[in-house]
């Protein structure tokens, strides 16, 4: 299964609380403050704030007011840089080349550690998928994190007391479709 680490996910919720305190211009936040706040684990967040640091997405400032920062604007940021910084080049098989640039997608390293290459049937439609997962991770940034979160918490209360969403712009990162189990009450139908 495609999913975000562990580690990628805790550092997408220090970045996003960083770039919503960049938003209000606040001062730098200590590794302690964050981990406190969102209850991680205090060793890995400091690892993974270094990784975000060397990676150019956070300044950190030493001292009794130091603490990490975002050393870029959050539009800058794309999920990919993200993920890359702390996960390393994303690759959805062996045979993909970390960024999708030519026609044959093989580096030529990897082409000979795969035995199936020649022959492989499913060759060219994962190379698809995994230039679709590129561009997908590469579109999305921090702002649209930032954005979406924002959205989320404009709700109000149904009259069945409910919570319901009352933007009408879903945002950049719309979700999957769900499928509902059980038919909305009656008073939901007329609407909020």
């Amino acid at each position: 299964m495609l999913s975000l680490t562990r580690k990628t996910d805790y550092a997408l919720v220090a970045l996003s609380h960083l770039g919503s305190r960049r938003r209000d211009d606040a001062r730098p936040v200590s590794a302690r403050e964050i981990a406190d706040r969102f209850e991680l684990p205090p060793s890995l967040l400091m690892n993974i704030l270094k990784e975000l640091g060397n990676a150019g997405l956070l300044n950190s400032t030493r001292g009794s007011n130091g603490g990490y920062e975002l050393a870029v604007d959050p539009a800058a940021v794309s999920l990919m840089d993200v993920v890359a910084a702390i996960e390393g080049p994303v690759r959805i098989t062996t045979c993909c080349q970390t960024e999708p640039t030519d026609a044959t997608h093989l580096s030529a390293d990897v082409a000979e550690a795969c035995s199936l290459e020649d022959r492989c049937p499913i060759r060219e439609p994962i190379h698809r998928l995994h230039e679709r997962i590129h561009r997908f991770l590469a579109q999305v940034t921090l702002a649209d994190l930032l954005d979406d979160a924002d959205a989320s918490a404009v709700t109000s209360a149904c009259c069945c007391g409910s919570s319901i969403n009352t933007e009408s712009d879903p945002g950049p990162l719309v979700a999957m479709p769900v499928l509902e189990t059980e038919a909305a009450p009656t008073c939901c139908s007329k609407g909020p």
